[in-house]
């Protein structure tokens, strides 16, 4: 499971191969298997098959959108994304009593 925050989220969609192939493989997060142990970086370890998937990407990057824009995508996001949980609860059953403190 690849845990992301909305920055790199944004900014990998600007550029997905040079994304891609500068992946920092000590950001990748899972739940620990024994027997996946020895494949989960299978085809980040091969320059080949790496190779493979950014020629076969068909998206272009986008380098039209500005740094401030970039950033005003994020906090979009950030704030779209703090009105969902809002609005669900965070799972708790809405007729349930919740107590916000303060």
């Amino acid at each position: 499971m690849l845990l992301c925050g909305h920055s790199e989220i944004v900014r990998h969609h600007l550029d997905q191969v040079r994304s891609f192939k500068n992946y920092d493989l000590a950001n990748f997060v899972a739940p620990y298997r024994s027997d996946l142990e020895s494949v989960d970086f299978f085809v980040m370890d091969s320059p080949k098959l790496v190779q493979g998937i950014a020629k076969a990407n068909e998206l272009r990057p986008n380098r039209r959108l500005t740094e401030p824009e970039i950033r005003d995508l994020i906090a979009f996001l950030q704030d779209e994304t703090a009105l969902s949980y809002a609005k669900i609860g965070f799972g708790i059953d809405s007729r349930l009593p919740v107590s916000w403190g303060g």
